[in-house]
């Protein structure tokens, strides 16, 4: 990606099944991975996010909030959220939705304290 985003930038398509690049993955509502200890250098290009919604006649306005919850050895954590995408009118939704989504961190990035996590 030669271009990064400076903000988190999402989308939404018909489907129901998460993209094999994805490479963590699990059911339910929650994903752990480890990061590397020097996960918040200046390499770092942020998270891809994906969460697929099952739907059964659904009319209501939709927003996925993601919190990345950040924990280090000494037990101290720290937590920051994402949005994806979502729509804020009612639509009627009949089938299941992927939900994909770049979020660059840059609170991460920007503080060093995010280092130790």
């Amino acid at each position: 990606m030669p271009d990064v985003p400076e903000g988190a930038c999402s989308f939404c398509l018909p489907g129901g099944v998460t993209p094999q690049w994805f490479s963590h993955q699990s059911w339910g509502s929650t994903v752990t991975c480890q990061l590397s200890s020097h996960w918040a250098n200046g390499e770092f290009l942020g998270f891809s996010l994906c969460a697929v919604i099952a739907f059964r006649s659904f009319s209501h306005c939709l927003q996925v909030k993601c919190t990345y919850h950040f924990s280090n050895e000494q037990g101290d954590s720290h937590d920051l959220y994402c949005y994806l995408h979502g729509w804020y009118d009612e639509k009627c939704i009949d089938s299941d939705h992927i939900l994909v989504g770049f979020d660059p961190c840059l609170v991460a990035k920007e503080d060093y304290m995010f280092s130790e996590y």
